[in-house]
């Protein structure tokens, strides 16, 4: 009998892949695509009312006074005026937390970040933020680079801190975005309010813990900045600007300004290197927006 003659096994060709990101974005995509659908559906049932947007949004500061101290930054800021003079001012803006919580009360709307892309050495996101009853889409984009200035020199960050700077990025984008699709006016008045109410807050808060703990307000406002490094010169003379001569001579309207540049610090606005005595605060050209990272900045409390 014939030997039969043994067939050659078919060559296996790879199926080309995309690589993992890139499925990521896709399916992201396809995701934000469905729920749009849905969503759209749903806000031409249950049109806003954008006459009541607002009402319920300062209605909220005031049931919650804590959230008020949370809704804006400040940064002091070395401007240059005409004649070549310095003078220092503070540059607010509203926070992520403020963002969102207008962001729900305006309602019949989607807020998200997208990463569209990773590399060894940055990653780019783009914060979204999409109006279902006009149709109307903003997005900001966003690079985030691994290479980091630290102590005068550029160096490449770890894994933890790379993950700290892509939330705050993250938070910054869909802030960015969120802020430039809602209407100005809505956003300016929240945040007056937001100041308004958070003055009576703030020293409520800290009277409570002097009584408490028999903390005094000073000693409280020194360790809320210690945590960042900060020392009470860095605070009366770079931050409040020589306004004061030591914490003890600290006003209400004082803790309403050091409330915001906690806040700043917390969400990684601006470095606390930047705000010591030993070197000038930067020069302000143009208004700085909030990463806004929750969590890993510790418990900057007044109170």
């Amino acid at each position: 009998m014939a030997k039969q003659q043994q067939q050659p096994m078919p060559e296996l060709v790879p199926v080309p892949t995309a690589p993992p990101i890139v499925e990521i974005v896709r399916g992201g995509e396809a995701l934000i695509r469905t729920e749009g659908d849905q969503m759209a559906k749903l806000a031409t049932m249950r049109p806003r009312n954008e006459g009541g947007v607002l009402d319920a949004a300062l209605k909220e500061l005031r049931a919650y006074p804590r959230v008020a101290t949370e809704a804006w930054y400040s940064i002091p800021y070395k401007q240059r005026k005409d004649d070549g003079s310095e003078q220092t001012v503070l540059v607010e803006g509203p926070s992520i937390r403020a963002a969102l919580s207008l962001a729900r009360r305006w309602g019949n709307c989607s807020c998200r970040v997208i990463l569209t892309d990773v590399t060894n050495e940055a990653a780019e996101l783009e914060g979204r933020f999409l109006d279902l009853e006009t149709n109307f889409l903003v997005s900001r984009p966003i690079r985030v680079s691994r290479i980091q200035k630290r102590r005068g020199r550029f160096v490449e960050v770890d894994e933890r801190e790379w993950v700290q700077l892509l939330q705050a990025s993250a938070s910054k984008a869909l802030r960015n975005a969120v802020l430039s699709g809602l209407p100005d006016g809505l956003v300016e008045e929240y945040v007056a309010e937001a100041r308004r109410v958070a003055a009576p807050a703030e020293k409520k808060a800290a009277d409570r813990t002097a009584r408490s703990q028999k903390k005094p307000i000073a000693e409280q406002v020194t360790e809320a900045f210690a945590q960042h490094r900060l020392t009470p010169e860095d605070i009366c003379e770079c931050i409040l600007n020589g306004e004061i001569a030591s914490l003890a001579d600290l006003k209400d309207h004082h803790l309403v300004t050091l409330r915001g540049v906690l806040n700043a610090l917390k969400d990684g606005v601006v470095k606390p290197e930047e705000l010591r005595k030993s070197q000038d605060t930067m020069i302000a050209t143009e208004p700085v927006d909030l990463p806004a990272m929750d969590g890993e900045a510790g418990n900057d409390s007044l109170a």
